[in-house]
């Protein structure tokens, strides 16, 4: 196997936009939000083959994300404030 065909954490995560840690951290604890990684190695590698498919096939995650974090913003509780106006 050619060792351009291998990512590290760090490649993964340029070509995901996500930090080399973030990328190991969801590597052991988060799998599923990665590409399937190589399963012969103790380091997380991933095949650049296969990330190219898992790009492809999730191509619209990001934008879903994006909707998520757009949720209307929650009615505060508690006591309200004093309104100060200026006229």
């Amino acid at each position: 196997m050619d060792a351009e065909a291998l990512l590290t954490a760090a490649d993964l995560g340029a070509l995901l936009g996500l930090a080399p840690e973030t990328v190991r951290w969801y590597s052991t604890q988060s799998p599923e939000r990665l590409p399937p990684r190589v399963t012969w190695s103790k380091r997380p590698l991933w095949m650049r083959v296969v990330v190219n498919a898992w790009i492809e096939e999730h191509s619209g995650m990001k934008q879903r994300l994006e909707v998520e974090k757009a949720r209307p913003e929650l009615k505060r509780k508690g006591r309200p404030r004093r309104v100060v106006s200026l006229v």
